[in-house]
Order: structure tokens, then C-alpha cells, then sequence
């Protein structure tokens, strides 16, 4: 499966994301570089990453946000 510099791209959101949740503590901050990650990662099939933003986004295992 190519990935081509997707799999850059979305570790770039996803670092972006880490970094924003580490200057101000609030996920609000970061959910946007988040959610573009997520979207990335699970186009190309990247499960460890999926697995990680699931946790930082709160979505289930049917890709429902949980509230």
C-alpha cells in the first residue's frame, strides 16, 4: 500500500497536536491537529497511531464519539 508523505504529513499534525496539549493542558487546544492526524493515519492504515488518537479524541471502537 503506498502512503507516498502522508504518513509524514499526519505524523506532523500529530506532533503539532502533542506539542499544543503540552503548552496549555487542554485537549480543546490540540483537536483539530488531532482529528486531521486520526483521519491520515486511518486512510493508511497506521493502527498504532489510530490507537493512540482514539484515546486523545475519545472515539470508540465503531469510530462514534464517545461523550
Amino acid at each position: 500500500k503506498k502512503t507516498g508523505r502522508r504518513f509524514e504529513l499526519a505524523i506532523s499534525f500529530y506532533d503539532h497536536g502533542l506539542f499544543q496539549l503540552s503548552r496549555t493542558g487542554d485537549i480543546r487546544d490540540s483537536r483539530d491537529s488531532f482529528e486531521s492526524a486520526y483521519q491520515i493515519f486511518n486512510e493508511i492504515g497506521a493502527r498504532l497511531y489510530i490507537e493512540r488518537l482514539k484515546a486523545f479524541l475519545a472515539i470508540e471502537e465503531d469510530g462514534v464519539e464517545s461523550t
